[in-house]
């Protein structure tokens, strides 16, 4: 069911479509959706570069390396630990805001189309959609650094990939 679903979620909107039609068996809940796709960022993260380390060795002027070394020592931490609880925390803090951005996308798309008169649940839906997408894209840009692309590009790359798939989903 995961990979079925996970290919469907690359299609702007099928998905959605799917589950909204009653098609549901096939496919994962929107919700568990979600979940697989923020623990494979979870799990991809430090491979993909998302580490307080990666960031450190991008850091070509420096100011980054000054300023974690200063906070480090204001808590007492030896670097390793100082950056194995930041990446945790980065990584906390991006789920958590990528969630409830969803509840709060699901409660604008409900404003945007009060006329059509879809229930919030339904906005909902597509939102952990749309969020699940942007979670697996984050995951490819990443990586895609890892391989030599600059931030710049990787970072182009996926908003050049999550705006187009929002207006197709829609």
């Amino acid at each position: 069911k995961t990979l079925r679903t996970l290919r469907k979620l690359l299609v702007p909107g099928l998905l959605s479509a799917e589950f909204l039609a009653g098609r549901r068996q096939p496919h994962l809940t929107p919700f568990k959706v979600y979940l697989v796709c923020a623990a494979m960022f979870f799990l991809a993260a430090p491979t993909a570069g998302f580490t307080l380390a990666a960031m450190l060795e991008a850091d070509q002027s420096g100011t980054l390396s000054r300023l974690v070394s200063a906070r480090a020592v204001d808590r007492g931490l030896a670097p390793p630990l100082f950056n194995a609880r930041f990446d945790f925390r980065v990584q906390s803090v991006y789920t958590i805001t990528l969630g409830l951005a969803a509840v709060v996308f699901a409660l604008l798309l409900q404003w945007l189309f009060r006329k059509q008169r879809w229930p919030y649940g339904a906005h909902l839906i597509f939102a952990l959609h749309y969020v699940s997408f942007m979670y697996l894209v984050t995951i490819a840009a990443g990586v895609s650094r890892t391989i030599g692309l600059s931030v710049e590009v990787a970072a182009a790359t996926g908003y050049a990939l999550i705006g187009p798939y929002l207006i197709l989903a829609l």
